[in-house]
């Protein structure tokens, strides 16, 4: 189990016991999950990392990133161990329950075959305006068209949400490309511990958004964002474009829009991957005071 050694050194796990037990009290999956602690986490992975591998606590951690961090002043990642932790457990034949039946998962590791070529633009009409081709921008469609089909109340928010986004990009003068044989970004398959999945849509996507020319992609989905930002550097190496949340773009360009009063209350929760995964804060509460 060398390799839970390295992860624990390259993460700095060991530095989370100075701040163990106000953890333990904060930590919201300890809060409602009988016997789960960041400490039988950090225990397990210093003592008997093999029953590690082999726990359910690797796959009940959000791998949030809430506590962890600003406990232990920055020093822990948690999250990324977690991660890379749960790669080896799938290796080794350790799973976590999957959700929605295995229907979503299924789904992605499908879409990880070179066989398939999906067409993922039906759903854009009139009055969209986009580029089937190459351009300077690309918009980042993410999972919302397959959600649409498959869960269709919380789907088609997810699919009003992308046709928002490309509405404004059209109100700033930007007719972005949407690509037609965009996959899912892997964000799923990559924190299950299926790396060999997450790395051919990987490389499947890396291709096709340089095939299009695209100096910035712009991205709604915080976990998409996450994972074309900072994943697919970590995994694939460096690239060119710029990769920007559809949040820091309106931010940049607030000045040439104009929104209409909206007189309800609204509460905006920070998504994790976002927020504490990206740094990306300021961005959504300009946007949500803008007059």
């Amino acid at each position: 189990m060398n390799e839970i050694g390295a992860l624990v050194e390259k993460y700095n796990i060991y530095n989370g016991k100075m701040a163990v037990q106000r953890l333990n009290e904060s930590c919201p999956v300890a809060m409602v999950t009988p016997g789960f602690s960041p400490e039988r986490i950090i225990d397990l992975s210093k003592n008997d990392p093999g029953a590690l591998l082999k726990s359910t606590l690797i796959w009940e951690c959000l791998a949030c990133g809430l506590l962890c961090r600003q406990l232990t002043d920055g020093k822990v990642d948690m999250s990324r161990f977690i991660r890379e932790v749960r790669i080896h457990a799938a290796a080794g034949g350790y799973f976590g329950t999957e959700t929605h039946g295995g229907l979503l998962m299924s789904v992605q590791r499908i879409n990880a075959t070179s066989a398939l070529h999906p067409k993922r633009t039906d759903w854009i009409t009139k009055p969209l305006r986009v580029v089937h081709g190459k351009g300077k921008y690309l918009y980042w469609v993410g999972g919302a068209p397959f959600f649409s089909a498959v869960m269709p109340e919380p789907g088609s928010a997810a699919l009003d949400s992308a046709r928002a986004a490309i509405l404004l990009l059209n109100h700033l003068g930007v007719k972005p490309v949407v690509l037609e044989d965009e996959r899912f970004s892997g964000h799923d398959l990559l924190w299950t511990g299926n790396k060999e999945g997450f790395l051919a849509l990987a490389r499947k996507n890396l291709k096709a958004i340089m095939g299009s020319g695209a100096d910035v992609v712009i991205v709604s989905s915080p976990e998409d964002y996450y994972t074309l930002g900072r994943s697919y550097r970590e995994y694939c190496g460096d690239f060119d474009f710029e990769v920007c949340h559809i949040t820091e773009f309106i931010a940049k360009h607030l000045d040439r829009l104009k929104f209409r009063e909206w007189k309800k209350r609204v509460t905006y929760h920070d998504p994790c991957r976002l927020g504490r995964g990206m740094g990306i804060y300021d961005a959504p509460d300009a946007g949500e005071s803008s007059p």
